[in-house]
C-alpha cells in the first residue's frame, strides 16, 4: 500500500471519529479514535473525569457529582483527576477508570 493510500485511509478514520465521538462541558478529552475493519467497528475515548458529557456512537458517558454514568447507569465514584477510557469493539463495550475495568454499580 502506497503512502498516499495510507494517508487517505487515515483521513477516513478521522472523519469517522468526528462523526461518532463528541465531548461537552468541562471535561478535557485526551484521546479519541474510531475505525472500521473486518471484525466490525471500534471506537475509543479517553478523558479526565471533570464534570461533562461524552457521546460515543449512541452511548452517553457522563460525569456528575464525581460519579460516572454510562447511558444513565452508575459506574461508581471518580475523582476529578481520574482517567476514564471507554472502548467499543463490535458489540463489546468496556469502561476503565485509572486503568482498571469498571462494571455497573448494583
Amino acid at each position: 500500500m502506497g503512502l498516499s493510500r495510507i494517508r487517505q485511509f487515515g483521513m477516513i478514520v478521522c472523519a469517522a471519529a468526528a462523526a461518532s465521538l463528541s465531548a461537552h462541558a468541562g471535561s478535557r478529552t485526551t484521546a479519541s479514535s474510531s475505525s472500521t475493519g473486518a471484525s466490525g467497528s471500534s471506537s475509543e475515548i479517553a478523558f479526565t473525569a471533570n464534570e461533562g458529557r461524552h457521546t460515543v456512537n449512541s452511548d452517553v458517558l457522563e460525569v456528575k457529582g464525581n460519579e460516572l454514568f454510562l447511558n444513565g447507569i452508575s459506574y461508581g465514584k471518580v475523582n476529578r483527576s481520574s482517567n476514564v477510557k471507554y472502548r467499543v469493539h463490535g458489540n463489546e463495550k468496556a469502561v476503565y477508570v485509572d486503568g482498571k475495568s469498571r462494571q455497573p454499580v448494583k
